[in-house]
């Protein structure tokens, strides 16, 4: 049972670890001016006589500082009894478990593995291994895209992965437990981040539109719904205040919608280049 709890906390780890990252990625937008955070024109705001206050810059949600524990995941996932058998997925690290334009995807590109773990066989539920088997193929999809397109990761996103390692380096003296805080998770960190930001790249690169509400789609919706804001005061001072409410109503409509259409291009765009690759998959039976 022991061994069981500890393959399981191995997925549960990656889980984790990615779940972070996607959070960490969506609370600090891009930067201005780098080639990931251009945003493709939705259209150009009407033009009208009345001038605007200054806009607001991007909306950033809070900054992530709590993750779900791993062992409260782990009761989650793994419960001492269950009303119905969960269908187990048992992989060796030196199974290729698929194969992306003859480049093999093994149990280390799943979940990172420590030294300790790295011949060990490893457990999960089949539902959390199809997760990370899929995106370990589209990670390496996204790798070798980038390659044959020549992107790279911008001089914003490498400053941001440095700064990821450093976080990730910074060991919490009240966490006693080496599963999470360990060499291999930090490697395995990084590696996921980086094809994250690519993907991006990648993404933007064929043109698919930010996520993130800009300054343009605030003063697009600004316009098209005047009749339910009204007009901005003459008063510089009442003026500048009424379009912080504005912008700040403005952009949590607005955030949602944009955030799902980015997400649904983004699927489509990954399985664009999934329906250009030669990918063969050799998954262990459930």
């Amino acid at each position: 049972m022991k061994q069981d709890k500890l393959t399981w906390l191995t997925g549960a780890v990656a889980i984790v670890i990615i779940v972070r990252l996607l959070l960490w990625i969506h609370s600090k937008p891009p930067e201005s001016g780098a080639p990931t955070a251009r945003p493709q024109p939705i259209g150009a705001p009407a033009k009208t006589g009345v001038v605007l206050a200054p806009a607001q810059p991007p909306a950033r949600p809070a900054p992530v500082t709590e993750v779900t524990s791993i062992p409260a995941l782990l009761e989650n996932d793994v419960p001492e009894t269950v009303s119905a058998p969960t269908k187990v997925v048992r992989a060796k690290p030196d199974q290729v478990l698929a194969k992306v334009n003859g480049i093999a995807i093994t149990l280390k590109d799943l979940v990172p593995l420590p030294p300790d773990k790295a011949g060990s066989e490893q457990s999960m539920s089949a539902a959390m291994f199809d997760f990370l088997f899929n995106r370990a193929i589209e990670r390496e999809l996204t790798v070798q895209a980038a390659r044959a397109q020549r992107v790279e990761l911008t001089e914003e996103q490498k400053r941001r992965l440095e700064e990821l390692k450093v976080r990730n380096e910074q060991r919490d003296p009240n966490v006693f437990d080496s599963v999470q805080q360990n060499p291999a998770n930090s490697e395995f960190m990084v590696r996921d981040f980086t094809g994250l930001m690519l993907q991006a790249s990648l993404a933007a690169k064929a043109g698919l539109p930010s996520q993130y509400v800009m300054p343009e789609h605030v003063v697009r919706f600004y316009q098209e719904h005047k009749a339910d804001y009204g007009e901005l005061p003459d008063d510089p001072v009442a003026r500048k205040t009424a379009w912080q409410r504005i912008d700040s109503d403005i952009r949590q409509k607005l955030a949602p919608q944009l955030e799902a259409e980015y997400q649904k291009n983004l699927q489509k765009f990954i399985e664009q280049l999934k329906a250009s690759a030669n990918i063969s998959k050799n998954p262990p039976p459930a």
